[in-house]
């Protein structure tokens, strides 16, 4: 489907004049002979619960508490971050939840998966940028702290 997906879209924002919005998508989608109608949830109900929980999840997100990183400097950070349910508490199912980022910097088996986040999120933002030439000299930092083993 991704081929596909790439050719619908591409066509799409081609009929539109080169450009592509989620509007324009989602119109498209609601044909049920769109080749895209079937990515989508066309029950309200569940559409409605799913964008809802998108909304709390954002919300969560936004918050920021600001973190000491030094005598003189403090820095703002996401007040709570995602992590693998700990498999220690049976009281909750073993979805990934988020814990306030001073809990899990505590213990080191939550302190790694924030690290290994973070990290997958650099080499991520590396991938992307090394395409522009103006983010050469940062990508090439980025490497060479990666060699070395640096998280």
């Amino acid at each position: 489907m991704k081929t596909n997906l790439k050719h619908h879209l591409q066509s799409l924002c081609d009929s539109h004049g080169g450009k592509l919005t989620p509007e324009l998508v989602l119109d498209d989608a609601r044909s049920e002979s769109s080749p895209i109608h079937r990515l989508f949830e066309w029950d309200d109900t569940a559409a409605a619960h799913n964008f809802r929980l998108l909304q709390a999840a954002e919300l969560i997100r936004r918050v920021k508490v600001r973190v000491r990183i030094s005598e003189t400097e403090t820095r703002s950070v996401r007040a709570f971050v995602n992590i693998a349910n700990p498999a220690d508490n049976a009281l909750i199912d073993r979805r990934r939840v988020y814990v306030p980022i001073v809990d899990a910097m505590r213990a080191e088996h939550t302190r790694s998966q924030v690290i290994d986040a973070l990290h997958r999120e650099v080499l991520e933002w590396k991938r992307r940028a090394e395409a522009y030439e103006i983010f050469a000299e940062t990508c090439g930092a980025i490497r060479r702290i990666t060699r070395k083993g640096v998280r």
